[in-house]
């Protein structure tokens, strides 16, 4: 007799908007599932407007929250009948706000960050056009600047300074290998010497090389690592072959290094890079050999003027390139650092407005693209966003963004998020807790990186790194870690010269006992490797 099919479990399905575009709204629909959006139907609302040429912005806020609740933001966005692109505009400038200082120019053409297409005559409006609301600017950084973000980007750029290299080389004998006697002894870590930071055209050759460099954000959008249209580092590593030319031999262990920081126009940050290369000509590959290299830095970015899925779910289009030529000899010389290019900047696309999403909500994120003009053609349309606030947010910036060219007009409301939200009732006997000065304490665990990703890949100073981030995770209120159960501690059977992860992760185990830190028993994965096998 057969088996009954088993029941599907319910599948959310995202509708398509009118004008083509995903409606794509998980937080309002659970807010209403919950009845969590009931309460902000008779609060109290602020009510603000919006310019942008000849589009208007009609909208209103509540004026409290409780923290990471979705708050509905309603809004009526109109324009002229008889609308002109934003850079025919001859009345004032593009964007203004109707309660502030209309003489500040709110386009991107007025900042001189994007090149605006005089040569449109039509008179009717432009599409796409979005309503944008985010929970998470800094107004100590934002500084009243109508800026960009990433779900909706203006223009990516970033000026970088090369501020030098640092090189190593591992100490003979240095290194602490484990022996299945039990007759190894400990050493001190990390087991290399490291050279000062040289800032010179040529790098000296050695089983380790960083170069460091500055980068400030010169665009108009505000970077950050997470969300829709995270950023990040993907740097190369070429080196000049036989005929002469630049090939790619080597890029990061990790591939990408990310700021976990927001990233304001204006604000600079400095970071480590090194390489692994794809000939193990040094230990692991993490040195250098003489040679002509070229440091190439690139900026990806998850860019949804494409629906290409492996492009924005795993890196990203490049949005910059920035390439330092330099030399590897056997000693550092103090040589002149040769001039930098940067042969793209802001993805060679001053327009990556979606063209395929009308609705997309995230945390702190909301927006409402409109990929097309009403079908009845009126000059009017009606919509509301769901936003879900932070403990930490204390406005909210409501965006008008057009895209013939892209402009932005913006306004920050205040907003008073309460906490009560965040009260929680721990269970008496948690089925996961430590035993800390005789009490119960609930295990908060989280995963330490320090074997595998967050040691010499972070810096030149791995000691301190490691240190640092186990610190944070304390400070955090972790109070237990599991390892990346690798099996770096395999590869000393061999007493191979260096063993970076398995070094790393031996220090890590001493640092988080001083600390205090619990660590979960070690494991190691997969199961068929071949050091398994050993």
């Amino acid at each position: 007799m057969a088996a009954a099919a088993p029941k599907p479990a319910p599948v959310w399905e995202y509708p398509i908007h009118a004008d083509g575009g995903i409606v794509y709204d998980p937080l309002r629909r659970e807010a209403g599932r919950t009845g969590q959006l009931d309460k902000y139907r008779e609060t109290g609302k602020r009510q603000e407007t919006l310019q942008l040429g000849p589009y208007h912005l009609r909208f209103s806020v509540p004026a409290k929250a409780d923290a990471y609740d979705v708050v509905p933001i309603s809004y009526e966005l109109s324009w002229d009948a008889k609308s002109e692109p934003l850079g025919q505009q001859k009345d004032g400038p593009a964007g203004s706000r109707s309660h502030t200082d209309k003489r500040r120019s709110h386009t991107a053409e007025n900042q001189s960050h994007t090149t605006q297409d005089r040569s449109h005559t039509n008179t009717v409006p432009a599409f796409p056009l979005a309503v944008e609301a985010t929970a998470f600017e800094d107004e100590s950084r934002r500084r009243g600047r109508d800026l960009f973000d990433l779900a909706l980007p203006g223009r990516i750029d970033l000026n970088i300074e090369y501020l030098g290299s640092v090189t190593a080389h591992l100490r003979p004998g240095g290194r602490h290998n484990l022996k299945p006697d039990y007759s190894d002894q400990p050493a001190d870590y990390p087991p290399f010497d490291r050279r000062p930071l040289v800032r010179s055209g040529v790098v000296e050759a050695g089983d380790l090389v960083w170069f460091k460099i500055r980068y400030t954000n010169s665009g108009t959008t505000i970077l950050d690592p997470e969300g829709l249209g995270g950023c990040l580092f993907f740097p190369q590593l070429l080196r000049k072959n036989a005929e002469g030319k630049y090939e790619v031999v080597g890029q990061h262990y990790n591939l990408y290094i990310r700021d976990l920081e927001y990233l304001y126009p204006g604000e600079s940050r400095e970071t480590w890079i090194n390489f692994s290369t794809f000939k193990p000509e040094t230990p692991e590959g993490m040195g250098l050999v003489p040679g002509e290299y070229l440091l190439r830095v690139r900026l990806a970015y998850r860019c949804y003027k494409t629906t290409d899925p492996f492009l924005n779910n795993w890196d990203g289009a490049m949005a910059l390139i920035w390439d330092s030529p330099f030399v590897v000899e056997p000693q550092a010389r103090d040589v002149p650092v040769a001039a930098a290019s940067k042969p793209l900047t802001d993805g060679g696309e001053p327009s990556k407005i979606t063209p395929f999403i009308h609705t997309f909500e995230e945390f702190m994120t909301a927006f409402d693209c409109h990929q097309a003009a009403p079908a009845d053609g009126g000059n009017r349309i009606a919509g509301t966003l769901h936003l879900q606030v932070a403990p930490w947010t204390n406005q909210i910036v409501v965006k008008l963004i057009g895209t013939a060219p892209v402009a932005l007009a913006s306004v920050p409301v205040p907003i008073e998020v309460g906490g009560d939200s965040l009260r929680i009732s721990p269970e008496a006997r948690p089925a996961e807790y430590r035993i800390h000065d005789g009490r119960r304490e609930p295990v908060i665990a989280s995963q330490t990186m320090a074997d595998m990703r967050a040691n010499i890949q972070l810096g030149p100073f791995p000691e301190r790194h490691i240190r640092e981030r186990l610190r944070e995770m304390l400070d955090c209120g972790i109070n237990v870690v599991a390892t990346t159960a690798m099996p770096w501690l395999y590869h000393d059977r061999r007493n191979p010269p260096s063993n970076y992860n398995g070094d790393a992760m031996k220090y890590f185990l001493d640092v988080a006992r001083r600390e205090g830190m619990l660590v979960e028993g070690w494991g190691t994965y997969p199961f068929d490797r071949g050091t398994i096998q050993d």
